[in-house]
């Protein structure tokens, strides 16, 4: 009779099921491992790639940028490399700033209408702001020079700049042939027209504080944005959207980056007020007070506010001084309103602006201004 092997079967040992709970418990252990090793465990790391995060947020939020809507289609490999190299582009040296409301023209007078008052044409920003990019821009080393930032009181005219200005969005392509905006805000002035104490404005004085408002805004928005940037422009122009320019404004003009000095159209008495250069923080603060300033019911340093006169003023309570350019309103720049009553500009008949974009009917219009009722 056989007798039973007294030593275990291996294959016996261990049930089927044992060896497959096994191999699960493997299989996990692994995965869990992984994960670990993918995981940042320091808290420095954490905290970083938490502080880029923020920062890019803050970044994208202080330029205007908003994230494009997400269609059914997501980005391509392209499009997403495009807008990581956009992200890490260097911003331009210089900034442009275009302020204010944009002047209607009224037949018979040269004086300004409300910018809401819509039976008077508004002054044409493709002729305007042509010229502003081919004697601001283009000779100052071309809009991959130039950040841009816009604060108008026209908020039917958003789409007017961006076409004008040929404005690309920094998020959306990092092209050097357009202008770059950083920061835009359209507004209507009327509520701040009735905060401002205007039962003492006349309608002129009120253009002015509204000016003045408008030039705050956009100087504590560029403030901010340098901050974020870590890095100063080296030039900072203010200039308004309505007028006709004929020469070029040189930024390598002195006086350079000096604290105490902002470059100004050559009006007499340095009272010029078409545009203003800044190259020091100490400039945009400046600017960023007029609003402030402008309010001659509670600020009396300001006695009366006058144009061409109260900024000057102003600018020198504030130890600044306003310094001429080379550029003579009146026969290189002028409000296009106003370009009938400026002889030298207005002799030059209508073929001296077909570059900017004039026509005929352009020219009647801005003819009509000066011609008697």
């Amino acid at each position: 009779m056989l007798q039973k092997d007294p030593r275990p079967n291996p294959t016996s040992c261990c049930p089927k099921s044992d060896i497959s709970q096994r191999a699960i418990h493997i299989i996990l252990a692994v995965i869990v491992v992984a994960l670990i090793i993918q995981t940042p465990t320091n808290s420095e790391e954490l905290e970083h790639h938490g502080a880029v995060a923020h920062i890019r947020k803050e970044d994208d939020k202080t330029r205007g940028v908003t994230e494009p809507k997400r269609s059914g289609t997501p980005p391509t490999n392209s499009e997403a490399s495009q807008a990581t190299a956009c992200k890490q582009q260097p911003r331009g040296r210089y900034a442009i700033c275009i302020f204010g409301g944009v002047s209607r023209l009224k037949p018979g007078s040269v004086e300004p209408a409300e910018v809401w008052d819509e039976k008077y044409i508004i002054t044409p920003l493709r002729i305007t702001l042509r010229s502003v990019l081919r004697h601001v821009v283009d000779p100052n080393g071309g809009p991959e020079a130039f950040d841009l930032y816009i604060h108008s009181w026209m908020q039917e005219l958003r789409e007017d700049y961006h076409s004008y200005l040929n404005i690309s969005q920094p998020h959306l392509t990092c092209t050097n042939k357009n202008l770059r905006v950083v920061w835009e805000d359209y507004e209507n002035n009327k509520p701040f027209k009735s905060a401002y104490h205007t039962h003492n404005f006349n309608h002129t004085i009120w253009a002015q504080v509204s000016m003045a408002i408008s030039l705050s805004k956009l100087s504590m928005r560029v403030l901010q944005h340098e901050i974020v940037r870590e890095q100063p422009y080296e030039r900072v122009i203010f200039i308004r959207p309505d007028l006709i320019l004929l020469k070029d404004v040189d930024f390598g003009l002195p006086p350079v980056p000096q604290d105490d000095i902002i470059r100004v159209d050559r009006h007499p008495h340095s009272r010029g007020d078409f545009y203003f250069i800044t190259s020091s923080r100490k400039g945009l603060e400046a600017i960023s007070r007029l609003h402030y300033d402008a309010q001659v019911t509670r600020d009396p340093l300001v006695a009366k506010i006058e144009p061409h006169k109260w900024i000057p003023d102003v600018l020198r309570i504030h130890n600044m001084t306003a310094v001429m350019d080379k550029v003579l309103p009146g026969r290189d720049i002028e409000v296009f309103r106003k370009i009938c009553n400026s002889p030298a500009m207005f002799n030059l008949g209508v073929e001296a602006y077909r570059e900017y974009g004039m026509t005929d009917e352009d020219w009647r219009a801005v003819s009509a201004v000066c011609r008697s009722k």
